[in-house]
């Protein structure tokens, strides 16, 4: 599996690239797209049809890459909602319920928008965690717990949208 992170990793695979790479090698299978951009599921698809199994990598493009053609998730956020998660993949990519997936992401979309948008993506895992009564201790140095009032309550506000009223 290729993992095309640029914002961690500072270099882009683009469509192209991973084409030709694909061509090559002959042994890439799988292709995680974590750029957020939904028009490169599209392009990679056009571009190598079945022979690469697409992933998302962006927590809250999730419904657009399904529909677009991902057939798996990387998810940051099933770290801390695991069962939402899969809920929403089921309805999005096994079930094709659109009504029903579009439901579930709307009630997911501000905790998934928050975990993919911050640079904290790991605090807010472990903080999310321990909101929902799962100690998972603290980050690696040098990252910290948030410590800020309002980022917990975000997040708390997130959550309870998600999963419901927290404890």
């Amino acid at each position: 599996m290729i993992y095309n992170n640029p914002f961690a990793a500072g270099v882009d695979m683009t469509p192209p690239q991973l084409a030709r790479a694909v061509e090559q090698t002959r042994n890439i299978r799988y292709f995680k797209e974590s750029t957020g951009d939904a028009a490169r599921v599209g392009q990679i698809r056009r571009l190598l049809g079945d022979e690469v199994t697409l992933f998302n990598g962006w927590d809250n493009r999730v419904l657009e890459h399904s529909l677009l053609g991902a057939r798996g998730w990387v998810a940051g956020s099933a770290n801390v909602i695991p069962g939402e998660c899969v809920r929403l993949y089921e309805l999005a990519v096994e079930r094709a319920d659109l009504v029903a997936a579009r439901r579930r992401y709307d009630q997911l979309y501000a905790f998934l928008t928050l975990v993919e948008s911050s640079a904290s993506s790991f605090r807010y895992g472990k903080l999310g965690c321990r909101k929902l009564v799962r100690p998972v201790g603290i980050p690696r140095r040098p990252l910290l717990m948030p410590s800020d009032e309002a980022e917990i309550a975000e997040l708390r506000r997130a959550l309870e949208q998600a999963v419901g009223v927290l404890a």
